[in-house]
């Protein structure tokens, strides 16, 4: 059933290729400079803003409203209650205020707007999610303080894992200069960067796999770019994944273009760090009940390795007793990274994560979002030398051996006291161990990093640009927009050429998903 859904949303996608040259969501006809995204996250939303000057984009600036769409979302017996779209829009009309204070006035009505929200919607009911993005769109048109009249209705949805994975990757590419501002490689020989993008309740990885002769074979080519990916990333122009995934069958060459059918991109929903902490600390308890001996007494204590020594917290009516383990606290980790929801599966530590095999990790990396906050603060509160000069692109040995100085620090006397980092709230630090040995161990047990491996870098800005996916949205849409004017400006003799590839490619395709999917 789900190929053929695949095999039937290909279709789909493939006859609006053809109908309109591009995407529908890509259409947006605009004068103005200036791009809006908005990044609905599972603990707020950050609006950007961004520009694009000749052959360059620059940040402009960026408002968080502290408050996450999701939150207004309804459970139980609320459902049959109407949502209040003034309500819903209020908590956002801040940022569309600072939005149209940077933007000049004669671009306010011409300025594209996305919202695009993350894991925190993903957790919600598709019918609960389109409720409130229809409520949040009413909200925000019939606003007198909304200035951005090209926002539409579907540039208002929930962004797939693998999406968001690879436009974060398309940022730290073009951050590294390796594409330009149309995706395309800057040198011929360039090698993409992959991309690690950690939040509260999802994780992302984004990577080349290797083009070698024992992975670029036709079938496994195409697999890779038969995917979803191909199906939902509406910025990438059918024909030239096509094409491109067809040269690179053919010839065994790297694409041109930074494609998202060529990238291994995954998302992991409830692999974030505070769904992880939930999940570990949930299952602590449990097995705590379970092991209860008849007529013993539960004092309701449950020994916590993964929180600081003196620190207490309660959980499903338990005290969990921090004890500042790191040791055990990474085999407790190591439990839950191959499976949700089986502790101490089976599959093989390395090279699965969520359930979801992956190939082995190659190339760099830029690691962002928490991976870069939680890690910065390891780096700083462990006290570990090596770890400091080696800093941002330490290996995960230096990582794992500044694990102790962290987590064995005492909470009272100590690291609530001294314990100061610039990118970590007072909320968060007692956290701060566990987060750092779950990065480190799903670097290691779940991604499969050698401990000797320097490839990755942890990044927070990148020549004062901060790296996240948002940015890479823009490009995408951008790029595809320009292809799309590129190729109506063409002459007929090579538009007569362009229309002969597709059947072309499409043959050699509709006999691979024949094979493969329809047999």
């Amino acid at each position: 059933m789900v190929c053929v859904g695949r095999v039937f949303l290909f279709g789909v996608a493939l006859s609006i290729f053809l109908a309109t040259g591009s995407f529908a969501s890509s259409n947006v006809e605009t004068e103005s400079p200036f791009w809006i995204v908005i990044d609905g996250g599972s603990t707020g939303s950050r609006l950007h803003i961004f520009e694009f000057i000749d052959d360059r984009v620059e940040r402009r600036g960026s408002s968080r409203a502290n408050f996450p769409l999701s939150a207004f979302g309804r459970t139980g017996e609320d459902l049959l209650k109407p949502l209040n779209a003034t309500k819903v829009a209020e908590h956002l009309l801040p940022t569309f205020v600072f939005a149209a204070e940077k933007i000049p006035k004669q671009y306010h009505a011409s300025t594209p707007v996305y919202y695009q929200a993350t894991a925190g919607m993903r957790l919600l009911d598709d019918t609960e999610q389109e409720a409130l993005y229809d409520a949040l769109y009413q909200g925000l048109v019939e606003s007198p303080d909304f200035m951005f009249s090209n926002l539409q209705r579907e540039n208002i949805a929930t962004l797939s894992g693998e999406a968001e994975g690879f436009y974060g990757a398309v940022a730290a590419n073009y951050l590294q200069g390796t594409i330009d501002v149309d995706l395309n490689f800057i040198a011929t020989d360039a090698a993409p960067i992959g991309a690690l993008d950690m939040g509260g309740s999802s994780t992302q990885i984004v990577f080349l796999p290797s083009l070698s002769s024992g992975s670029s074979t036709p079938d496994n080519y195409w697999r890779s770019c038969v995917s979803d990916d191909l199906m939902t990333h509406e910025p990438i122009l059918i024909e030239a994944a096509l094409q491109d995934c067809h040269k690179a069958q053919s010839s065994n060459e790297l694409p041109s273009r930074l494609n998202g059918p060529d990238f291994f991109a995954t998302s992991y929903l409830s692999y974030g760090v505070e769904k992880f902490r939930e999940r570990l600390w949930t299952l602590w308890v449990k097995e705590h009940v379970e092991n209860i001996k008849p007529n013993e007494c539960d004092l309701g204590v449950v020994e916590n390795p993964c929180l600081f020594p003196g620190y207490s917290i309660e959980w499903m009516g338990h005290t969990l007793k921090g004890t500042g383990d790191a040791g055990k606290c990474i085999e407790q980790v190591k439990r839950l990274i191959p499976h949700p929801h089986q502790p101490d599966h089976d599959h093989k530590l390395g090279t699965h994560v969520g359930g979801v095999e992956h190939p082995q990790v190659q190339g760099k990396f830029l690691a962002m979002s928490l991976y870069f906050f939680t890690l910065d603060s390891l780096r700083v509160l462990s006290g570990h030398e090596a770890l400091e000069l080696s800093w941002p692109s330490p290996s995960i040995a230096e990582l794992y051996d500044a694990l102790p100085g962290l987590c064995s620090r005492e909470w009272h006397t100590d690291l609530s006291i001294n314990g100061k980092h610039e990118f970590t709230s007072d909320d968060v630090l007692p956290h701060r161990c566990l987060e750092s040995v779950y990065l480190v161990t799903l670097l290691r047990d779940g991604f499969g990093f050698s401990m000797d491996s320097r490839d990755i870098t942890f990044t927070f800005l990148v020549d004062g640009n901060e790296v996240e996916w948002g940015l890479g949205m823009v490009l995408s849409l951008h790029a595809a927009q320009h292809a799309r004017h590129e190729m109506e400006q063409e002459d007929d003799s090579n538009s007569t050429h362009r229309r002969a590839t597709i059947p072309k490619v499409g043959q050699y395709l509709w006999e691979f998903l024949t094979e493969n999917f329809l047999s």
